[in-house]
């Protein structure tokens, strides 16, 4: 697969979709974060260093991953919580409050 400027615009806007998520493209063979990832494959990475990355031959495929994954702290504050909709109470990344507090 070759790269070109169109494939950097619909990366970028992408990544622009993806809160927290930054979008790569692989070039040749690397390993990030203990993953390898193939040349010509696109990978995003959480901005959470312990996060693992997506890996996936293109960009629909990569956004409907990310899109599946739920970040480890959302689901265990649903948990806590009991409900289906946490992210009405996180106000930041990794900054939580219950409802009936001030935030």
């Amino acid at each position: 697969m070759t790269y070109d400027q169109d494939d950097l615009r619909a990366q970028l806007a992408l990544e622009g979709r993806l809160a927290g998520w930054q979008v790569y493209w692989a070039a040749e063979r690397r390993w990030s974060r203990g993953v390898e990832v193939p040349a010509g494959h696109y990978w995003a990475a959480y901005w959470h260093i312990d996060e693992p990355l997506v890996v996936a031959a293109d960009l629909v495929e990569l956004e409907r991953l990310v899109g599946e994954r739920t970040p480890p702290e959302r689901s265990v504050m649903r948990e806590l919580l009991g409900h289906a909709d946490a992210d009405r109470f996180e106000i930041a990344p990794g900054r939580w409050y219950l409802p009936g507090t001030p935030p």
